[in-house]
């Protein structure tokens, strides 16, 4: 009998890659979580994607992942996006997307992390 063990990738589940994966901790509507913003990894000939993916985990169970889908699209059609920052200020948030392997910086906001 196949015995399955919630968390044994302590990190997200191993179908999924974000390789330049930029966790953050944020208090939103009254629970704190990690998440982790990153370029999806889904180009088959170059690395890293064009889009955003958001995951988050409480911060007390780092086994317990949700996936949020994408954040952010590339709005070129040869961007390649490396690693974004979030940060938040008052009640916005701002994903930094670093289009274009990082030659163009853009800002996109948000009322929540993801």
């Amino acid at each position: 009998m196949k015995e399955f063990i919630k968390g044994a990738n302590p990190y997200m589940p191993l179908w999924e890659h974000v390789p330049d994966g930029e966790p953050r901790v944020f208090e939103h509507n009254g629970e704190k979580r990690v998440y982790v913003y990153g370029s999806h990894d889904i180009e088959v000939t170059q690395y890293c994607g064009k889009n955003y993916v958001v995951w988050s985990a409480p911060v007390d169970d780092l086994t317990n992942w949700t996936c949020h889908g994408v954040a952010y699209e590339s709005h070129y059609d040869d961007s390649i996006l490396y690693a974004p920052d979030v940060v938040k200020k008052d009640d916005t948030y701002y994903m930094y997307a670093a289009e274009r392997k990082g030659s163009l910086v853009v800002v996109a906001s948000s009322k929540t992390p993801w």
